[in-house]
């Protein structure tokens, strides 16, 4: 115990009455009671004193007093010491000279004959001050090794062939050098974890990690190569998981040499061919519902050729829209004058959007996401704005429009009227096909939804423009089936036309995707709060698909599908999924 070993403090040998006094005299009972002399000194300390590096002398001088002075009294002057090496972390306290600590504990140990030093990098805590039992036990064993005076020092280990960040091909020859100060008994190589070959046992070592007599074991740093062998790879396509899937299922091409070109025909007809990195996702939208036969064909440079296939069965979706919504800093596209018809002849021909999704609010082609509301008005929307929305309508799309996430309240201040009157003034003006007055609003604010969604509806109703109400557009699925089971589903039943949500569940995070994704059930339940009303997917990114490797439960799209219930969807950040990058 005991929290320093300066002279300012408990463990001072200089000083009278301390922990280094109570010490010899027990160490002297000790050995008078059982008349044998001192066989080992065990040495834990350190985390209070590390991060005094302009004292680590005088700690290192005093540790050195206080172990001749322990021999002495003890009756043995070549008793072992054990000095149990510094963790990092220990106790929470600053790690910063935790590196100088440790070198001078080295040094100690090594001026001094009878001295082991114990390695604690491998122990694991149950927190900052405590090992768990496993580690526990652990260090145990390796101070009573320390202590009968069994090896403790680790082997040093280099690797001298390939070096470091070489480029190699065919077989390489891959050597170490290794020393300790009982002797080698073997080498094991090992290329990203894995060992290679079997432990070689005789220098010169070439077939790391390095073991000495005493099973301590040393590795080496980590080098890096580059490899290039002249290897036709098989490819091989992401395939359906079910029978059914959506129309923009992401497949992914694996395998073959980084300059092959690979061509994938899609069994409609239409064929991909260009040179890629493999691993890319490429996508694709089939006009019609039934069976096709994907085809990959890798060519590598020299011409060989080498193919794979699978299999798909698509149900087609009766509303896909693209959408062109979001603020242009998240996505491929800067969209512009300049290439806004190409983007929506793209959205058309390439994903296969039959509409467009526009936001309602004045700035959304310009990229500026502040306040938006209520000082935008119809005809201050952008030139840019007009001319992409009154593209699309040249190109026969059909619109949705809707506000953007979580503005609404704080843009109209809770201002049930003027949020409504917006909503209408927009749709008056611009005449899409469906808007939707929310996006993201939670079940808390139903009551609010209610009041805007009802006079929306009323307002509109001796509109020319007969656009269909969609809602409540929540976040999460679960969400907007909450909503609509509110004491307002009768209002929210006969204003809504469409029930939305967007493609996020309450199944835990898929970091390969970096969303929530809604499952089967969860678009099953939403349909049965519908009551009979048609179901849109009303935000969801063409790759937010996965299956649960524990459950083999299928989430997004592919649960979309599935589920035969959801006949729209909104293609979220469409602009990410084209082929080109567009003019910036």
């Amino acid at each position: 115990g005991g929290s320093s070993l300066l002279v300012d403090a408990d463990w001072n040998p200089s000083a009278s009455d301390n922990l280094t006094t109570k010490l010899i005299n027990a160490v002297s009972g000790a050995k008078a009671a059982s008349n044998s002399p001192l066989a080992c000194f065990v040495w834990i300390q350190g985390e209070a004193d590390r991060g005094k590096t302009s004292r680590l002398t005088e700690y290192s001088n005093n540790l050195g007093e206080i172990t001749t002075r322990v021999r002495i009294a003890g009756g043995n002057s070549s008793a072992r010491i054990a000095v149990v090496e510094l963790s990092y972390g220990a106790d929470g306290l600053d790690v910063s000279n935790t590196d100088s600590f440790r070198a001078m504990q080295q040094a100690f140990v090594a001026a001094d004959p009878h001295a082991s030093l114990i390695d604690t990098d491998d122990l694991t805590k149950v927190d900052n001050v405590h090992y768990d039992t496993a580690s526990i036990m652990t260090l145990g064993n390796r101070i009573y090794n320390a202590c009968n005076n069994t090896d403790t020092t680790k082997p040093t280990v280099s690797l001298t062939a390939p070096a470091d960040g070489a480029t190699v091909s065919g077989t390489v020859t891959i050597s170490a050098s290794a020393s300790d100060n009982v002797g080698v008994v073997g080498v094991q190589f090992k290329v990203d974890g894995v060992n290679v070959g079997a432990e070689d046992t005789t220098a010169p070592y070439s077939i790391a990690v390095a073991k000495d007599a005493a099973g301590n074991t040393a590795s080496t740093a980590g080098r890096s190569v580059t490899v290039s062998n002249n290897v036709v790879t098989t490819p091989t396509i992401e395939g359906p998981q079910k029978s059914a899937v959506d129309a923009l299922k992401g497949w992914t091409v694996t395998g073959g040499d980084p300059a092959s070109t690979f061509t994938i025909n899609w069994g409609d007809g239409t064929a991909r061919s260009q040179t890629k990195t493999f691993g890319e996702k490429v996508w694709h939208t089939y006009r019609s519902g039934g069976s096709y036969s994907l085809t990959a064909e890798v060519t590598r440079p020299g011409g060989a050729k080498v193919t794979a296939q699978s299999a798909v069965i698509v149900t087609p979706l009766k509303y896909l829209f693209c959408d062109i919504k979001r603020p242009v800093a998240k996505r491929q596209w800067n969209l512009s004058q300049s290439n806004y018809r190409q983007v929506i002849d793209a959205f058309k021909s390439e994903l296969g959007c039959n509409g467009i999704r526009f936001g309602i609010d004045s700035k959304t082609l310009s990229g500026d996401t502040s306040k938006i509301a209520p000082d935008s008005t119809p005809e201050s929307y952008t030139q840019l704005y007009r001319d992409a929305y009154a593209y699309a309508r040249q190109k026969n799309l059909l619109i949705y429009a809707n506000m953007l996430p979580e503005k609404d309240v704080l843009n109209f201040g809770g201002d049930e009227t003027l949020w409504a009157d917006t909503v209408v003034a927009y749709t008056n003006h611009f005449c899409p096909d469906f808007v939707g007055p929310f996006n993201e609003e939670g079940v808390p604010r139903s009551g609010l939804m209610r009041n805007v969604a009802v006079k929306v509806k009323a307002d509109l109703a001796s509109s020319p423009c007969k656009a269909k109400l969609v809602g409540p557009d929540n976040g999460t699925t679960d969400g907007a089936a909450r909503i609509m089971n509110t004491q307002y589903r009768t209002d929210f039943l006969s204003t809504f036309t469409i029930v939305s949500a967007h493609n996020n569940g309450n199944y835990g995070q898929f970091p390969q995707f970096g969303v929530r994704v809604a499952s089967k059930d969860d678009w099953l339940a939403l349909d049965t709060a519908a009551g009979g009303h048609p179901v849109w997917a009303s935000e969801s990114g063409a790759d937010w698909s996965v299956i649960d490797p524990a459950t083999s439960k299928e989430y997004g799209v592919t649960a979309i599908v599935d589920s035969g219930v959801v006949s729209g969807l909104v293609l979220y950040m469409a602009p990410n999924m084209l082929e080109a990058s567009g003019s910036t």
